[in-house]
C-alpha cells in the first residue's frame, strides 16, 4: 500500500519543487432548498451529490428550514439526490462550472421511498439567486467550436457584457503581448488571470501571451469564466476583470485528440495597404498542430500478487502539446524623404505646389539619408494636399512565429474526503517583429512555466479546506539583431533610432534590448464553513515576487531632428542616450499579503446576502545588490541612494456588498446589486521605470549642440539635461470603487436576459509625467499660465525628471444588455451589447509603453484636471455575438447518404464596436515649460468641425483646419483625446463536419473564414512617434515675425507635416481562411 501511495506522490512531488500556486479558488458551490408540493420546508432530507464522471461522492442533510449547501466543488458534471422517508426520491442532473453558485431546489412528491423523480439540467447558466457577482462562462462547447483567429484563447473574453477589446495597447516585452482588454472601464493593466487557481499574469501584470500574443491553450483548458464586477473578497489583487480558467482533467475513460490547422495565402485577401503600396499579397504559412490524451494512469509495475497499478477511480491524468510554425509578409507603410530631398530640393513654403528652394545637403547626413529606402509610392502630402518633401515608402518584412505549447496534469483521489492534483506548463516562444522598415526587426522571446498543486480536503459535511501551491515563472525579452552598419550614434555602439519631424522613424527600437525575469511564488488556504443560513469562507494568500531585469531604453541613442530641412541640413535638435557605464541590471523582491472573509448569508428562501472584507498588503521592494535610488522630494538637490524604495500604505480594506433577491420565488427572476472596493498595488507593472532607470547607477541625457556622429557616450554623464526615472516615495491607498444593479430573467427554460447598470469611480490612480517642469513667468486671469522663452526647470539639479505618481482619477458609467441560450437541440448562442463612457486623467501607468497612442505622459502633471478626458480603451458601443448550431438533419441516415448529411455544424462570432478616441499634439517644448516629454497640444478653433470636408477617409481622417498653434509660451485648448478612430466590424465563421466511424471515434474537418467581408478595419492616425503631430516648429522663421516675440501665431512660424490625418495601418488582418483536421476518440 506505501509503494503505492508513492507511485502517485512521485510525479506530484516532481510539480511540488517546480511548483506554484494562487490565491483564488476555481471550485464551485451547489445549494438549494427543500420543500414539499405545498412549500413547507422539509428538514432532515438526505442530499447526496455524486459526480458522473469520478468517484467523488458527499453527503449531508437539510437544516431546520430545508437548506443544504455543498461548498469546495470540482467542476464536473454532477447528480444531487434528494430522500425522505414518505416523499419520492429527488434526482437533479446538472453540470457545475468553474466558480459557480449553482442552486438547484427540490420540490418533493408524496409517494413510496422507492420512486424517482428526475430532472435533467443540461449545463450551468440559471438564473443567478444566491450571488451578486457579475460573471460570464465560457463553456468548453464555445472553446472547442467557435472560430478563433490564431486560436488564441483571449478572443473569448469579448464575448462577456462590459469587456471591450483596447485597440490603442502597445504589445511589447515592456508591457506584455497578449491582448489587451479594459473590464468595466478599468484599466488592461489591472485584470487577473488564473489557471487552475494559480494567477498566471505576466511579468508586467498584463495578459499572458506567447511572443505572438496569443493565450494558447484551446485544447488544454476545459472552461473559464469571467468575473466583471462585485466579486466577492476572495479575490484580491485586481480592480479590473478576474478570468478564471481550469484545466481538463482525466476520466475512467481514455479520451484524446489530435489536431492539425493549415492556412496560406493561396485563399486569403490582400491587406488594404498590400493593394495601397501596389505590392499584392505577401506569402503566407501557417500550422498549428498538437495532440491531447488523458485517461486513467496505469502503471505495469506493483507489489506482491499487484502485477500493476490500476488507477481507474483513483488516478487520472491529462497531457497535452500545441506547436506552431508561421511565416507570414508584413506590409510596412512609411514616409520616406523623396528623390529630390535627397537633393536638398524642397517645396518652398509660400508656394509649396508650384515653388521650390534649394538647401545644400549636408555629409554629415548622408549615412542617415541611407538608412532610409527609396520612397516606391506617391507624395506624402500636407493636410491642405501640398507636397511636403517626403515620399511613401511600402515594403514587407517576413513575420516569423515559432510556438511550443506543453501541459501534463495528474489528478488522485485519496477518498472521498481527500483529493489532489498537481499540474505542469511550459510555453517557449519566439517571433520576429517587423518595425517600421524591413532592415530594422525585433526578435521577442518569451518562456513561461506555470506549476499548481493543490489538496482539497472534506473536514466533515460543513466545511471544506483547500490549500494551494503555485509557481508562476516568465520570461519575456526583445533582442536587437546586430545591423552590420558602421554608421552609429554612440561610439561602441550598434545603431540606435532616428526620428526626424515628418519622418518616419528608422534605425533600431530605442527601447530595446530588454529582458525580464519573473518568479512568483503563490501560497494559499481557505477554509469554507457551512453554519445554518450561513456559507463562511476564510482565506490567505502569501505572493512573493522575484522580479530580474535589464532594460537599456536609448542605450543605443536616439536622434532627433525638427523637420526634414533640418535632416539635410544637419541641424540636430537633440540626442538622446546614457552613458557606457551606466548600470541597468536589477533583481527586485517583493511580497503580498492578502486575508480575506466572506459571508453568503441566505437572509430567507429569496434573499441572499454576500458580505465580505478583503485586507492587502504589500512589502517596500527589496534590490539584492542595494542599487535603489529615489527623488523623494522635487525640490531635493541631489538622489537619495539606498532605501527604502518607496514607503507604502497600510489601509488597503476592501469591503465588498451584495445581494441577490429572488424577486417571484420561482428562481426565475432575479434582482442583483452590489458595492466593492479593490486595491490597485505597487508592484514591478508599476514601478519598473524608474528601477531601471535612475540616477546615479544610469546616466542619461539629452543633449543638444551635435555636431558629428557618432558621439562619445560620456557626454551623456556630463550633460546639463539630466534624465531620470523616480516614483513618489510616500504612497497613498489608490483604489477603485465598483457598483451595479441588475436584473436577470429567464425564458422558454433556456434562455436568460439581463439588463444591468455598472460603474466605477478610481481615486488616486497611477501616472506618470516629467514634474520638473518650469514655473510660470506670469499667471493671467483665468488661471492662463505663460512661460517665458528659457524658463528654468524647478529644481535646477536636474532635467527631465520623469514621475510615477498618484492623485490620477477615473469615471465609468455602462449599461449592457445580454441574452444566452444554453445549449438545447443542437443551437447555442449568446449576444450582449454594452453603452459604456470612461473618463479618466491617465489611461495607464508608463505612457507609451502602454499605449501605440495618445498623450504619453501628462500634460501638466500639476494641473491633473487639464487631462481629463476619454479613456484611451473608451468605446462607447459595443456588441458582440456568438452561435453553434448543430444541423439537425441526417442523423437517421444509414450509409453514404448519413455519412455526407449528418454532423454538419455552424458557428460564428460577430464584433462591432465604435471607434476609440484620440489627441493630436504638438511634439517639442512649444509652450516653452522647459519639456518637451510632456506633449503640447494645439488651440481648438472655434465654430469650426473636426470632421474634414467630404467626411472622413484613411488619407485624410479628421480636419486640420479645425487647429491653431498656439503661442509661443502659452499651452494650447484642445483636450485630451477628443477625436475618435474608425469603427470596427468583423464577423468570423467556421463550418464543421464530423465524420463518425463509432461511438468512441471520430474525425471533423473545419473551415474557418475570419474577417468573412473582408473589412479594412482602420487603426487610428499616427504620423510620429508618440501619437498624431500636428504642426511642425520652423526652426528659423524671420528674424522680423512677431511669432519671436510671442504676441501671435502666423504661416511662416509653423507648417503641417507629411501625413497629418493620414491613416497607415489597420487593426487585424484581412479576410483569411484556414482548414483544419482532427481526430477525436
Amino acid at each position: 500500500m506505501r509503494c503505492r501511495r508513492l507511485i502517485f506522490l512521485a510525479p506530484s512531488l516532481i510539480v511540488l519543487f517546480a511548483a506554484l500556486v494562487s490565491g483564488q479558488g476555481t471550485s464551485g458551490e451547489i445549494s438549494g432548498t427543500v420543500k414539499d408540493t405545498q412549500g413547507a420546508s422539509v428538514p432532515g432530507a438526505t442530499i447526496t451529490i455524486t459526480n458522473l464522471d469520478t468517484p467523488f461522492k458527499r453527503q449531508l442533510t437539510t437544516s431546520s428550514d430545508g437548506y443544504y449547501r455543498f461548498v469546495g466543488l470540482p467542476v464536473g458534471r454532477y447528480e444531487v439526490r434528494s430522500e425522505h422517508q414518505g416523499f419520492k426520491i429527488g434526482v437533479i442532473n446538472l453540470k457545475l462550472t468553474v466558480a459557480e453558485q449553482l442552486v438547484a431546489n427540490f420540490d418533493m412528491e408524496v409517494g413510496a421511498f422507492t420512486e424517482q423523480v428526475i430532472v435533467n439540467v443540461t449545463s450551468g447558466g440559471e438564473v443567478e439567486t444566491s450571488s451578486s457577482t457579475m460573471s460570464g462562462l465560457v463553456d468548453e462547447k464555445k472553446i472547442r467550436d467557435l472560430p478563433l483567429n490564431g486560436r488564441d484563447m483571449a478572443q473569448l473574453i469579448l464575448l462577456q457584457p462590459g469587456v471591450v477589446n483596447s485597440r490603442g495597447s502597445a504589445q511589447t516585452s515592456d508591457t506584455g503581448r497578449g491582448t489587451r482588454f479594459s473590464v468595466a472601464g478599468a484599466r488592461p493593466s489591472q485584470n487577473l488571470f488564473q489557471l487552475d487557481g494559480t494567477t498566471i499574469n505576466d511579468a508586467l501584470n498584463n495578459t499572458p501571451g506567447s511572443a505572438q500574443g496569443l493565450l494558447v491553450g484551446v485544447e488544454t483548458v476545459k472552461e473559464f469564466r469571467v468575473l466583471t464586477t462585485n466579486y466577492s473578497a476572495e479575490y484580491g489583487r485586481a480592480t479590473g476583470g478576474v478570468f478564471i480558467a481550469v484545466t481538463k482533467s482525466g476520466t475512467n475513460q481514455y479520451h484524446g485528440s489530435g489536431f492539425e490547422f493549415l492556412r496560406n495565402d493561396a485563399l486569403d485577401a490582400a491587406n488594404f495597404f498590400d493593394n495601397a503600396s501596389g505590392l499584392g499579397k505577401g506569402p503566407f504559412r501557417r500550422n498549428q498542430f498538437g495532440f491531447t490524451v488523458g485517461g486513467p494512469v496505469m502503471l505495469p509495475f506493483g507489489e506482491g500478487k499487484n502485477v500493476g497499478y490500476n488507477g481507474k477511480n483513483k488516478t487520472f491524468f491529462f497531457t497535452s502539446y500545441e506547436g506552431l510554425r508561421e511565416t507570414k509578409a508584413i506590409t510596412t507603410t512609411a514616409i520616406v524623404p523623396d528623390d529630390n530631398a535627397r537633393l536638398g530640393i524642397l517645396p518652398d513654403p509660400s508656394n509649396p505646389k508650384t515653388k521650390t528652394i534649394k538647401v545644400t545637403v549636408d555629409s554629415r547626413s548622408l549615412p542617415i539619408l541611407d538608412l532610409y529606402p527609396r520612397a516606391n509610392g506617391g507624395p506624402s502630402l500636407d493636410a491642405n494636399g501640398n507636397p511636403t518633401g517626403a515620399g511613401l515608402f511600402g515594403g514587407t518584412t517576413n513575420r516569423i512565429s515559432n510556438d511550443d505549447f506543453f501541459t501534463v496534469k495528474i489528478d488522485h483521489t485519496f477518498s472521498n474526503s481527500n483529493s489532489m492534483f498537481g499540474r505542469y506548463l511550459y510555453d517557449n516562444s519566439d517571433q520576429v517583429l517587423p518595425r517600421n522598415f524591413p532592415e530594422f526587426p525585433n526578435l521577442a522571446l518569451n518562456k513561461k512555466q506555470v506549476v499548481t498543486v493543490e489538496e482539497r480536503a472534506i473536514i466533515s459535511t460543513k466545511m471544506v479546506n483547500e490549500v494551494r501551491f503555485g509557481w508562476n515563472q516568465a520570461k519575456p525579452q526583445e533582442v536587437v539583431p546586430n545591423t552590420g552598419r558602421s554608421f552609429t550614434l554612440i561610439k561602441s555602439k550598434d545603431l540606435g533610432e532616428i526620428a526626424p519631424g515628418g519622418l518616419t522613424a528608422t534605425g533600431t527600437d530605442r527601447t530595446n534590448p530588454k529582458k525580464f525575469f519573473l518568479n512568483n511564488f503563490q501560497f494559499t488556504d481557505n477554509l469554507s464553513i457551512v453554519t445554518g443560513r450561513h456559507t463562511l469562507k476564510f482565506g490567505g494568500t502569501f505572493d512573493r515576487f522575484q522580479y530580474d531585469g535589464d532594460s537599456e531604453s536609448r542605450s543605443r541613442g536616439q536622434l532627433r531632428f525638427k523637420t526634414l530641412s533640418d535632416l539635410l541640413t544637419f541641424k540636430v535638435q537633440d540626442i538622446q542616450g546614457a552613458s557606457i557605464d551606466s548600470d541597468f541590471a536589477r533583481n527586485y523582491r517583493q511580497s503580498l499579503l492578502g486575508l480575506f472573509i466572506q459571508d453568503d448569508f441566505k437572509f430567507n428562501h429569496r434573499l441572499t446576502l454576500n458580505l465580505g472584507l478583503r485586507y492587502e498588503i504589500v512589502t517596500t521592494p527589496h534590490e539584492i545588490n542595494g542599487k535603489v535610488s529615489n527623488l523623494r522630494s522635487i525640490t531635493d538637490p541631489a538622489m537619495t541612494v539606498g532605501p527604502p524604495f518607496f514607503k507604502p500604505t497600510h489601509l488597503n480594506f476592501a469591503p465588498r456588498v451584495g445581494f441577490a433577491y429572488d424577486l417571484f420565488g420561482d428562481g426565475k427572476t432575479a434582482l442583483r446589486g452590489g458595492f466593492g472596493m479593490f486595491y490597485d498595488q505597487p508592484l514591478f507593472s508599476i514601478y519598473r521605470n524608474p528601477i531601471f532607470r535612475g540616477l546615479p547607477f544610469v546616466n542619461r541625457a539629452t543633449v543638444t549642440g551635435i555636431t558629428a556622429l557618432p558621439v562619445d557616450s560620456s557626454i551623456f554623464k556630463l550633460g546639463t539635461d539630466t534624465t531620470t526615472e523616480v516614483f513618489q516615495f510616500k504612497l497613498r491607498p489608490a483604489y477603485v470603487m465598483q457598483y451595479n444593479l441588475n436584473v436577470q430573467r429567464q425564458f422558454f427554460g433556456n434562455t436568460i436576459v439581463s439588463l444591468a447598470y455598472v460603474g466605477s469611480r478610481g481615486v488616486n490612480l497611477f501616472g506618470q509625467g516629467d514634474v520638473n517642469t518650469a514655473i510660470p513667468t506670469q499667471v493671467l486671469p483665468g488661471g492662463i499660465e505663460f512661460f517665458a522663452a528659457g524658463s528654468k526647470r524647478r529644481n535646477t539639479n536636474f532635467g527631465q525628471v520623469r514621475q510615477i505618481y498618484q492623485g490620477f482619477n477615473s469615471w465609468y458609467n455602462s449599461g449592457t444588455a445580454s441574452m444566452a441560450r444554453r445549449f438545447s437541440n443542437g443551437l447555442q448562442f449568446q449576444a450582449s451589447y454594452t453603452f459604456g463612457k470612461s473618463l479618466d486623467e491617465r489611461s495607464g501607468t508608463s505612457g507609451r509603453q502602454e499605449f501605440d497612442v495618445g498623450q504619453a505622459r501628462a500634460f501638466d502633471p500639476y494641473h491633473r484636471n487639464l487631462d481629463k478626458g476619454r479613456s484611451n480603451f473608451d468605446v462607447r458601443h459595443s456588441f458582440v455575438a456568438n452561435a453553434t448550431y448543430d444541423l439537425p438533419f441526417g442523423k437517421n441516415m444509414k450509409g453514404v447518404s448519413g455519412l455526407l448529411a449528418a454532423g454538419w455544424q455552424f458557428n460564428t462570432i460577430v464584433s462591432l464596436a465604435s471607434g476609440v478616441p484620440f489627441s493630436v499634439l504638438l511634439l517639442g517644448d512649444a509652450d516653452q515649460d522647459g519639456t518637451d516629454d510632456n506633449a503640447g497640444r494645439p488651440n481648438l478653433l472655434p465654430g469650426v468641425s473636426l470632421t474634414p470636408p467630404g467626411g472622413p477617409t484613411a488619407n485624410l481622417w479628421f480636419n486640420p483646419a479645425a487647429f491653431a498653434p498656439p503661442v509661443p509660451g502659452f499651452r494650447g485648448n484642445s483636450g485630451r483625446n477628443i477625436l475618435t478612430g474608425p469603427n470596427f466590424k468583423s464577423v468570423d465563421l467556421s463550418i464543421v463536419k464530423n465524420f463518425r466511424i463509432d461511438e468512441q471515434r471520430s474525425f471533423q474537418f473545419r473551415t474557418e473564414v475570419f474577417n468573412l467581408f473582408n473589412r479594412a478595419n482602420f487603426d487610428v492616425p499616427g504620423n510620429a512617434e508618440d501619437g498624431e503631430q500636428i504642426f511642425n516648429f520652423i526652426t528659423s522663421p524671420k528674424a522680423t515675425d512677431p511669432c519671436i516675440a510671442g504676441t501671435r501665431t502666423t504661416a511662416s512660424c509653423y507648417t503641417l507635416p507629411s501625413g497629418v490625418g493620414q491613416i497607415f495601418r489597420t487593426v487585424g488582418d484581412s479576410r483569411e481562411i484556414q482548414f483544419a483536421l482532427k481526430f477525436i476518440f
